[in-house]
């Protein structure tokens, strides 16, 4: 029983330990959006196992950015920003295939991002992006047009055509019968 209870106080002090390494200020693109080296829209098209050496923070994974918008015109094309995905890096930031509204920061080495920063979904970042356009006089308008959209309006299309292949087969069986 008393190897159960060290058991379980250890657990707890490495849980309570690891959850504190990932705990952060409440962060909003306002605060975000002056220090930043710049704030971009755009899609993640890989992940690497790498690390990025910057004075306090080590983000042990790149992710390689198609850029579709910058705020302050710093980058374009594709970029790579360091982020976590997990442990001491206080968990996943980004995901493969996926648009993002991105808080960006340069060290010596690159340009990072954090989990504390106000990053979102595209498709959720109505209210960042309000706010960007308004604080730097742009006027960019994320796209409605998401994969769940293409998926559905593909879906339509086969439906559609499978129907008009239908109506087409039954059709000419009746006119050979007359």
């Amino acid at each position: 029983m008393m190897r159960f209870q060290k058991l379980l106080t250890i657990i707890l002090i490495i849980t309570a330990v690891d959850s504190l390494a990932c705990t952060c200020p409440t962060r909003s693109i306002d605060k975000d959006a002056d220090k930043a080296y710049d704030i971009v829209v755009g899609r993640v098209i890989s992940a690497t196992s790498k690390t990025l050496e910057c004075s306090d923070y080590v983000p042990d994974v790149a992710f390689e950015f198609e850029v579709e918008f910058s705020y302050k015109e710093e980058v374009s094309d594709r970029i790579t920003i360091f982020g976590g995905q997990g442990g001491g890096s206080c968990g996943g930031i980004l995901h493969e295939n996926y648009e993002y509204l991105v808080v960006v920061y340069k060290c010596d080495g690159g340009l990072y991002t954090t989990m504390c920063n106000d990053n979102a979904f595209l498709e959720n970042a109505s209210t960042q992006i309000e706010f960007l356009n308004e604080h730097f006089g742009k006027n960019y308008k994320a796209s409605n047009f998401s994969f769940l959209t293409g998926t559905f309006l593909l879906s339509l299309v086969v439906i559609a055509g499978a129907g008009l292949t239908t109506f087409n087969y039954y059709r000419k069986g009746r006119t050979k019968k007359n």
